[in-house]
């Protein structure tokens, strides 16, 4: 039954309409009990980079051949694009006549079982940020018998968390409560570079910006949309662009070993020859070549490089490649500080 924006269960089959019409719905409370009310719908994004699409497509297709309720868990951190794969799915859904009912509190599995219980249709069920709205053990196992799937009517479940190990266990490994388990664990080369392609205004920043990329664990959509958005601003170097940006990586202290080599790759004794910190926070380095010329004689150049002139992260060996404008290549990388064995030492 329809009033303005809310729609109630009916008191009488005279009352009822076919379904809930396309289109986005929250659940609120009134002293009659839970009702549906219409909210804005989700909007198209444009484009759609990576595998957002394909996953969409399969979902709704398994969605559709099963003849009992499916969930789908989207886990990761902020900004990763399981949000987003989850309101694309809403989005082709409304397009076959399946509204999306978005779960923005935590209702009581029981109340939210007899509530879709009363439409004669199958619809979306979208749990954002599932961790922090049924953020305790208890409220978590209310809904469980909800998403077993026995009920007359199936729906789609689509479920996103930030922090895995937050969810009850009763929700992970159980196929028959969550058919899909998507992790977001950072974007993936390919993808950036194929935004890039669209998006980024000076093509030439691409390698820097995938390197960047590759200094964090999990480098997600948002810092990559935000980065290439000040770059294209302020026409500068990638470097310079994510300078003041909220996108900040792990700035633990290392020892790194130094090498230092010429155009050639002829290598040269480094003083110093390790450096420990965070290159992060070094706006420069310099450093004492020892040269030894044909005669045997030695030799002292220095040499600088700046932030500017990284080049490349090497996440396996956690290596930092500079090349300066003289074109000598500095090369920091992690080492391992031997811990002590006292038992051997006394």
């Amino acid at each position: 039954m329809q009033s303005g924006d809310k729609f109630y269960p009916a008191a009488s089959k005279e009352a009822l309409l076919d379904g809930l019409p396309p289109g986005n719905f929250v659940i609120e409370a009134s002293m009659a009990g839970l009702y549906f009310k219409r909210v804005e719908s989700f909007q198209p994004n444009g484009k759609v980079y990576g595998n957002l699409n394909v996953w969409t497509e399969r979902i709704l297709q398994t969605f559709e051949d099963r003849t009992v309720s499916t969930g789908i868990l989207l886990a990761g951190e902020k900004g990763s694009g399981k949000s987003l794969l989850g309101r694309l799915i809403s989005l082709k859904a409304n397009e076959q006549k399946m509204p999306t009912v978005i779960i923005n509190a935590a209702f009581d599995g029981s109340g939210l079982e007899s509530l879709l219980g009363e439409l004669n249709q199958p619809v979306v069920v979208f749990f954002d940020e599932f961790d922090k709205i049924y953020n305790d053990n208890d409220k978590q196992q209310s809904i469980l018998s909800l998403l077993d799937g026995t009920a007359s009517k199936k729906h789609l479940f689509i479920i996103t968390c930030n922090d895995i190990w937050k969810l009850s266990h009763y929700l992970l490994n159980r196929p028959g409560r969550i058919f899909y388990f998507i992790e977001f664990d950072g974007i993936k080369e390919d993808f950036i570079r194929e935004y890039c392609e669209d998006n980024l205004k000076n093509k030439s920043e691409i390698d820097n910006i995938i390197n960047i990329s590759n200094i964090f664990a999990k480098f997600n959509f948002d810092m990559l949309k935000s980065l290439v958005e000040e770059i294209n601003r302020y026409n500068e170097p990638a470097l310079k662009a994510i300078e003041l940006l909220n996108i900040i990586p792990n700035k633990e202290n290392n020892t790194y070993k130094i090498t230092v080599t010429d155009s050639k790759g002829q290598e040269y004794r480094a003083e110093p020859d390790e450096f420990s910190g965070s290159p992060f926070e070094q706006e420069r380095f310099m450093i004492d070549l020892i040269i030894v010329d044909k005669n045997g004689d030695t030799n002292w150049e220095q040499v600088f490089f700046f932030m500017t002139d990284l080049k490349k992260f090497d996440p396996a060996s956690k290596s930092f490649i500079y090349v300066n404008s003289d074109g000598y290549c500095l090369t920091l990388k992690s080492v391992q500080k031997q811990s002590i064995n006292w038992l051997n030492a006394m």
